[in-house]
């Protein structure tokens, strides 16, 4: 976590899904740690909101629909106290369309 100086935001939870092996379990696993740790340091910062990309699914190389899935299913079963608010965000709209119906498929 650090501060987000001048972004419109009180921090910036910084978390990669990049295992050094790079196979498909270890980025399945990486993707879950690291969507876990990104909403539980919002949560205990006392944060009500959280955006969140498609992490491991950038020059990780991860799938963008199975990582999609990963992060939406544990976005879903999150059980915060303070976050009410969390985004899934897309860069693009292929992106954007494929989070979109992996999020509505769940």
């Amino acid at each position: 976590m650090t501060d987000a100086y001048e972004l419109d935001a009180e921090y910036v939870v910084h978390a990669a899904a990049m295992p050094h092996s790079g196979d498909g379990l270890a980025m399945t696993e990486s993707a879950r740690d690291a969507t876990r740790n990104a909403l539980e340091t919002a949560d205990e910062l006392g944060a009500t909101s959280l955006a969140l990309p498609a992490l491991g699914c950038g020059v990780a190389g991860f799938a963008l629909r199975e990582g999609a899935r990963i992060i939406g299913e544990k976005i879903l079963r999150f059980d915060p106290e303070s976050l009410a608010d969390v985004r899934f965000i897309a860069y693009g709209e292929g992106e954007f369309e494929t989070i979109r119906t992996v999020s509505n498929s769940l």
